[in-house]
């Protein structure tokens, strides 16, 4: 009989296109835009609330972004610029200590994916997250793809 002992996790090897895309470096100029779509004293906001503020509030980088690397409404792709740059530069700003993060449900448009990361900004904040289908609301649009998701990253 064959005794199992511990195991190391396995590690799959990211494609060079996705290795060069999750580089610290690429990143670096997302940084501060990022932070910026992230409301000070609102509570944790889904993923696709920082998405959306970042491609209002910079729109030119968004759209730069998103021909290197694609997006979800470009067509399904293994690594989008969602996961592989938007979600890294979040993620480093985390490491940092400038922004929180936590998951949560993933709702209306990024249903998809089950469950999602909700961003804020330190000191832990207090009341329900903010998700994408509440901020839609809010806004009075859908929470689903509109044609002007569409065109923002055609």
């Amino acid at each position: 009989m064959r005794r199992l002992g511990r195991r190391a996790p396995l590690r799959r090897a990211l494609p060079p296109r996705a290795e060069e895309a999750t580089e610290e470096g690429v990143t670096d100029e997302l940084l501060e835009p990022l932070l910026a779509c992230v409301v000070p004293g609102e509570p944790f906001a889904e993923y696709g609330v920082v998405e959306y503020r970042f491609r209002l509030a910079y729109p030119g980088l968004f759209r730069a972004q998103i021909r290197e690397q694609g997006h979800v409404l470009t067509g399904r792709r293994l690594y989008t610029a969602s996961g592989v740059r938007f979600g890294v530069a979040l993620a480093r700003l985390a490491r940092s200590g400038e922004l929180l993060s936590r998951y949560g449900p993933a709702t209306g448009a990024w249903a998809y994916n089950g469950q999602m990361t909700y961003w804020a900004v330190p000191p832990q904040p207090r009341g329900d997250p903010l998700t994408w289908a509440a901020f839609c609301t809010q806004l009075g649009r859908p929470a689903d793809w509109t044609d002007e998701d569409r065109a923002a990253v055609a």
